[in-house]
């Protein structure tokens, strides 16, 4: 796991998120376990909530990819809609469930073509 980015904001340590460079949250020096931590005593973060928002759609998204393209038949292809569906609601993203579907649709031509 990699260690946060802990810099000194006016004298007061943040920790930075790896990414966009945001101040995450104000730290504090625990001297009993030689490092830093949150106000409320959890772990500091490596990146902000929203750059891991961006970092799970990417991983939703070759996710989606990688299922469509497993699908073998055009039954396994309407089962995978349900997926689909299931993205656009978490990340409310037209542009990329319109990708994702518009890849489904061409899998199930080529489908339709072998049987």
């Amino acid at each position: 796991m990699k260690k946060p980015i802990i810099k000194f904001n006016g004298g007061n340590p943040v920790n930075i998120c790896e990414d966009c460079r945001t101040i995450v949250a104000y730290v504090h020096y625990n001297e009993e376990n030689d490092k830093y931590i949150n106000p409320d005593g959890s772990e500091p973060q490596t990146h902000c909530d929203s750059c891991n928002t961006k970092k799970e759609k990417k991983k939703a998204i070759k996710k989606a990819k990688a299922i469509v393209d497993s699908c073998e038949t055009t039954e396994q292809l309407e089962i995978a809609n349900s997926y689909l569906n299931n993205f656009l609601n978490v990340y409310q993203d037209e542009k990329a469930y319109d990708k994702l579907l518009n890849q489904q649709k061409e899998k199930y031509k080529s489908l339709k073509e072998q049987e």
